[in-house]
């Protein structure tokens, strides 16, 4: 992954929190095995499942997502340390956490942000963490300590979080090759718990958005490098609501250079009162200045 290694060898982490201000879950059930005895869905049925799913949970108004995302990087760092050797390998695992609730007739959305990284043979670990708030399509705010920012929204803005439960309906839409693994209960309820087949461009594109924010690499390039993908998602068999998305991903590049990535996403408290509201307390940050067309 040619395009992916700088970002993942340096990792560029100090600077993260800078590019999602510029730019600008998972606590899961404990799976208990279900009651029920019914027969499984036909496929037929299971594709009216899948499609009744995602227009159900986008009716929703509010939401609450929590959501985890752990990374192993394996990099050959050897042809760009002075005196290095084609086999030096350097690893790293990374570690993301966004917990979100989002307010859609208000539109607003608020989340919490943290990114922490180990690579083998420095010290210290890196921990960011972010908070952040948005009042769309108008501001944004963040806080990186005690201390809330405010400046103008930006479309091409990251918005961890806030945008989640579309970026999960986008994936589930792409679906095919549905199976039916099981009924499951998830806090008392029962669900379907069906494996899919994503579309591996869309899927890369979510995981390279939740992994390295400001990255250069794009999914067009990275698909390529595609080992395996796999997805599995909970969807409640009364409300046909999506409560909660599993994914794993791996990346192979000459042999040498692995990601490995899995990730859960629990989405919750459907159409449950929220007090959103945008921190009044705030520093104003200028918009930034628009970039200059090309020189003729």
């Amino acid at each position: 992954m040619k395009s992916l290694k700088p970002a993942i060898r340096v990792f560029l982490l100090d600077s993260v929190i800078i590019m999602l201000l510029l730019a600008g879950c998972s606590q899961n059930a404990d799976p208990k095995s279900s009651p029920t005895t019914a027969a499984p869905p036909s496929q037929e049925q299971l594709q009216k499942i899948i499609d009744d799913a995602a227009v159900t949970t986008n009716r929703v108004g509010t939401y609450k997502v929590d959501l985890s995302l752990s990374a192993a990087i394996s990099v050959n760092t050897g042809d760009f340390v002075r005196g290095g050797s084609s086999n030096a390998i350097t690893r790293a695992t990374v570690f993301t956490s966004i917990q979100s609730e989002t307010d859609r007739s208000a539109r607003m959305s608020h989340a919490k942000y943290h990114l922490s990284t180990t690579v083998e043979g420095r010290t210290p670990n890196t921990e960011n963490s972010v908070e952040m708030f948005y009042a769309f399509p108008d501001f944004m705010y963040a806080k990186l300590t005690t201390q809330w920012t405010k400046q103008p929204y930006r479309e091409d803005a990251l918005a961890p979080g806030s945008k989640e439960l579309d970026e999960q309906l986008t994936l589930l839409k792409s679906a095919t090759d549905l199976r039916f693994s099981r009924y499951e209960a998830l806090e008392g309820a029962d669900n379907y718990v069906v494996e899919l087949t994503l579309d591996p461009l869309k899927a890369t594109s979510w995981f390279l958005k939740k992994m390295i924010f400001g990255s250069e690499s794009q999914p067009e390039n990275e698909v390529k490098n595609l080992k395996s993908l796999t997805c599995s998602v909970w969807i409640g068999k009364s409300t046909l609501l999506l409560n909660k998305v599993d994914l794993a991903y791996s990346w192979q590049n000459n042999g040498s250079d692995n990601t490995e990535v899995s990730a859960a996403v629990k989405i919750y408290d459907y159409n449950q009162p929220l007090n959103l509201a945008p921190p009044t307390d705030v520093i104003v940050i200028p918009p930034l200045p628009a970039s200059p067309g090309p020189q003729k």
